[in-house]
């Protein structure tokens, strides 16, 4: 599906966001809010919506996706991105919009319905992500422990006996580091293992892979051949920088500020075996929003393109 519209928004002196415009110019308008931070937006997001109801915003966010500089972390925290939507919204003379959007794209949906509750009609959530640091603990450190051992394991060799104990900083600081062939490992090694936890069945060969790479440890020839023919992920550079800074959210703020959009109805699609964004954080927030419909997808992860996610997204969506 070819976008109406497409440019590239100027934020601010640094950041130009690239925004398209799909469906219907005159449908309903709904701003999609990609994960990460850092993914981008993907045609794939399309298949949610029915596009001769909709019209689709496809924003990347500051450093993702299309969006320049790419992978920048000037100016770049969740107020900016705050901002950067409202004055989207503004610019494209929408008086009130929904929102869609999964993990980090909830985080930052709910972030904004709470800033702007007057120009939100209505949200559709997958797979809840409130930000703390204690949710990156449980999703990277205790999950994996108790339901993927051996990838853990795999995740933890190539650290140190003082690194390890504080594992997460210290693969944000790796992932961050001026030195390209660290950089390069611990950005692949992240993407990597937050892709098997991100599937309800990860292949074998991955997990396979995966290990293989952690046993060379972070001086190893495969460091040359990501620099040399395969770009560093942006992902997890985007999301050491947030996590590092506790997503630029005060403590629980998302869940003590729910009473601002009480009013605004919601649905959010949970999936039970979701272990990056698991079902008891969508739950807790939904004790506190009355106006939210939870619905829970047996057998399925993280993943949006898991088809029983995706069906029940498009259903939430286009009811």
């Amino acid at each position: 599906m070819h976008p109406f519209s497409q440019c590239w928004f100027k934020a601010d002196n640094v950041h130009h966001l690239f925004i398209r415009q799909v469906g219907n110019p005159k449908g309903s308008p709904v701003l999609f809010l990609h994960g990460g931070p850092g993914s981008g937006c993907s045609d794939a997001c399309l298949s949610l919506f029915d596009l001769d109801r909709f019209r689709i915003i496809l924003m990347d966010q500051r450093g993702a996706g299309r969006s320049t500089p790419h992978g920048c972390l000037e100016n770049n925290t969740t107020k900016h991105l705050i901002e950067d939507i409202e004055r989207l919204r503004t610019n494209l003379k929408i008086n009130s919009w929904s929102l869609v959007g999964g993990s980090w794209g909830a985080t930052l949906a709910i972030a904004y319905a709470q800033a702007y509750p007057g120009h939100v009609d209505r949200m559709v959530l997958r797979s809840v992500f409130l930000g703390s640091e204690q949710e990156l603990e449980r999703a990277f450190i205790e999950i994996p422990k108790k339901f993927y051992p051996e990838v853990f394991e795999a995740f933890i060799a190539p650290l140190s006996n003082d690194e390890e104990g504080l594992l997460l900083q210290s693969y944000y600081k790796k992932i961050l580091s001026s030195d390209k062939k660290i950089a390069s490992i611990a950005s692949q090694l992240w993407h990597d293992y937050e892709r098997i936890l991100s599937v309800i069945h990860p292949q074998q060969e991955s997990i396979d892979d995966f290990k293989r790479l952690s046993e060379q440890g972070w001086n190893n020839n495969y460091s040359d051949r990501v620099l040399l023919n395969t770009p560093r992920p942006n992902t997890p550079r985007l999301e050491a920088h947030y996590f590092s800074h506790q997503c630029f959210l005060n403590y629980e703020q998302l869940l003590s500020h729910v009473h601002h959009i009480a009013g605004i109805p919601a649905c959010i699609i949970q999936s039970r075996y979701d272990l990056l964004c698991p079902p008891y954080i969508s739950h807790k927030l939904v004790q506190n929003w009355h106006n939210c419909d939870l619905i829970y997808i047996d057998h399925a992860g993280h993943s949006q393109s898991d088809p029983s996610v995706s069906s029940a997204m498009y259903s939430a969506i286009n009811h």
